[in-house]
């Protein structure tokens, strides 16, 4: 079984939402399931989602044979913040990607992590928020913050993900409420950098 990736906070009960976006995805994806584990992919509908958030939406297909993810289909603020069009594009290649990034190993090597969240959503089953930089984005100093949904088919594995992504210059686990280990070591760094900035008297 795949270990937790790091800054991937795992979803349960009546989970503390960033946004209210993510908080009615999550709200309907639980009243979609009722008492199963996760909802049919029968319930999700695209047309049935918040059109205002539509456009920070994607789909992600899941195969099992072989295993694969393929975007289904990727809205319109994702391609502006990333640069990138997603749409059936299959996840785990990079051609996808701008050339300079595909070269660069600090970039891909988040890119790896990106992908790991996914994974783990799909090996478990269980809906998760994960946040970190687009290395590839138009702006170096973009941050994604990103809940993923899972839907099932009738064999019971995951054959769909929904996925609804902030796109920020701030930290994205910033007013997560979650307290995740990666979380507050991130707070706490961030505090002792000001802290030490102001006995300094240096801008932060």
């Amino acid at each position: 079984m795949l270990e937790t990736p790091t800054r991937l906070c795992p979803l349960e009960g009546g989970a503390n939402l960033p946004s209210k976006g993510f908080s009615a995805f999550y709200a309907q994806w639980n009243a979609d399931r009722g008492s199963q584990d996760m909802p049919d992919t029968s319930r999700l509908v695209p047309t049935a989602l918040p059109p205002h958030l539509l456009p920070s939406t994607a789909i992600i297909g899941v195969d099992h044979e072989p295993d694969r993810l393929v975007v289904r289909l990727a809205g319109s603020r994702v391609l502006d913040a990333t640069g990138v069009e997603f749409t059936n594009w299959e996840i785990g290649s990079l051609s996808a990607l701008p050339r300079h990034f595909r070269a660069n190993e600090i970039g891909t090597s988040r890119f790896d992590k990106a992908v790991a969240k996914l994974n783990w959503v799909v090996e478990r089953g269980q809906p998760a928020c994960g946040g970190g930089s687009i290395p590839w984005a138009r702006k170096a100093h973009m941050q994604q913050r990103t809940l993923m949904l899972p839907y099932k088919d009738a064999s019971g594995r995951v054959a769909r993900l929904l996925t609804l992504s902030d796109f920020m210059v701030t930290d994205p686990c910033d007013g997560c409420g979650r307290n995740c280990p990666e979380q507050k070591d991130t707070r706490f760094a961030t505090r002792a950098l000001r802290t030490a900035a102001t006995a300094l008297s240096l801008p932060v």
